[in-house]
C-alpha cells in the first residue's frame, strides 16, 4: 500500500509540473487587446527590412521606416559601426521566431527569438583553440522592434538585438 501511495503522489507531482510548463497554443502568439494581425504583418515587414539592411549592408533599407528622430541619430557612420560590431559578436542572421507583443500605449514592442550563424572571427578563434563549431555554446538573441504611429503612418521608434 505504501508503494501505491508513493507512486500515486509521484505521478501527481509529475503531472502538475508538466501542466505548469505547458503553454496553450493560443497563448504562444497572443497579442495585447487591440493588436491586430495587420499590425503584426507591418512589424514583421519592418523587422525583415531592418535585418536585411543590417546584414546586407544597406543603410537606406535599415533607416527607411525609422522616425525622423531615429534617422537623425542613426547616421551612416553610426550604422556602419553598429553593423561591424553586430557582425563580430553575433555573426550572420539566420532566422527568427515571433514571441509576442507588449502594448505600451503610444507604441507596441514586438519580440522575436533570433538565430545567428557564428562570425568568421569566432570560427577563427575556435581554430586557434583547436575546437570546432560544435563546441560553441548556443545562445539566443532577443530581437525587439518598437513601432508606433507618426502622422497616421507606422514608424519604427527603436530596433534592438539583445
Amino acid at each position: 500500500m505504501k508503494k501505491m501511495i508513493v507512486l500515486f503522489f509521484s505521478a501527481a507531482v509529475l503531472a502538475f509540473l508538466l501542466n505548469a510548463c505547458a503553454t496553450p497554443a493560443a497563448e504562444t502568439a497572443s497579442h495585447p487587446a487591440g493588436i491586430r494581425e495587420d499590425e503584426l504583418k507591418t512589424a514583421e515587414l519592418f523587422a525583415t527590412q531592418m535585418l536585411d539592411g543590417l546584414f546586407g549592408d544597406s543603410y537606406e533599407k535599415f533607416i527607411k521606416d525609422l522616425t525622423p528622430e531615429g534617422r537623425a541619430k542613426v547616421t551612416e557612420p553610426v550604422f556602419n559601426t553598429i553593423r561591424s560590431e553586430v557582425l563580430k559578436r553575433m555573426g550572420t542572421y539566420k532566422s527568427r521566431v515571433y514571441l509576442g507583443c507588449l502594448d505600451r500605449g503610444i507604441f507596441n514592442i514586438y519580440l522575436w527569438k533570433g538565430s545567428f550563424e557564428p562570425s568568421e572571427q569566432v570560427l577563427e578563434s575556435l581554430k586557434i583553440q583547436k575546437k570546432s563549431k560544435k563546441d560553441l555554446p548556443k545562445f539566443d538573441v532577443l530581437i525587439r522592434l518598437e513601432m508606433g504611429r507618426v502622422d497616421g503612418k507606422w514608424k519604427v521608434f527603436g530596433f534592438y538585438l539583445q
